[in-house]
């Protein structure tokens, strides 16, 4: 009889595990499922707003999305730095930026000459073992869609910009006039929704 006991209590406990386990699963993936869907209608409200003829890159336009007031703004990818297609000196001044050591830089310089391209910023982790900090705070410095050799001057994001530095004539380029950075503001964040 004490062994039937031990069995349906361990038995309870282990159904009552897998609930609470599969309540979380379905909460977590509802929450991804709507992060999701608000960046998707982020961007879709974005491309809109990109094809009016007066717009500001800068102020952008506000929204409210599930009760919060958000601040969405467009960055040219000219304005960044492209991992793919930017001069050597530019990436070693950039690596210097982000305190990105030497062997590190050689092992993505080495992997892009293959030839290579990068998909997203993010990549980076992979190909060369940058660690994944540095590389998610380097995602507002940096593109793989401009295809440009430098920085369109006019258009640098702040992180790019800190990056050319005082000879941004030196590396300016054209900006690219279609696609676009969309970052989304709200509570002194900026996140990055995506790009069009």
């Amino acid at each position: 009889m004490l062994f039937g006991l031990a069995t349906l209590t361990t038995l309870y406990a282990v159904t009552a595990a897998r609930v609470v386990a599969a309540r979380t699963g379905l909460a977590t993936e509802e929450m991804l499922v709507g992060r999701a869907g608000k960046s998707a209608d982020i961007l879709r409200l974005a491309a809109g707003w990109l094809a009016e003829p007066d717009r500001d890159l800068s102020q952008g336009f506000t929204i409210t999305l599930g009760g919060q007031v958000l601040r969405v703004t467009a960055v040219d990818v000219g304005g960044q730095i492209d991992l793919n297609t930017a001069r050597p000196e530019l990436l070693e001044r950039a690596a210097a930026q982000f305190g990105i050591d030497a062997d590190a830089l050689a092992k993505f310089r080495q992997w892009r000459r293959a030839p290579n391209r990068v998909q997203r910023v993010e990549d980076l982790y992979r190909v060369s073992g940058i660690d994944r900090e540095t590389t998610h705070a380097m995602r507002l410095a940096f593109t793989v869609y401009s295809g440009r050799r430098g920085v369109a001057k006019g258009f640098a994001t702040g992180e790019a910009a800190a990056i050319v530095g005082a000879d941004a004539d030196a590396w300016n380029t054209p900006r690219s006039g279609t696609n676009f950075l969309i970052l989304v503001h709200r509570d002194g964040q900026v996140q990055i929704a995506g790009i069009v």
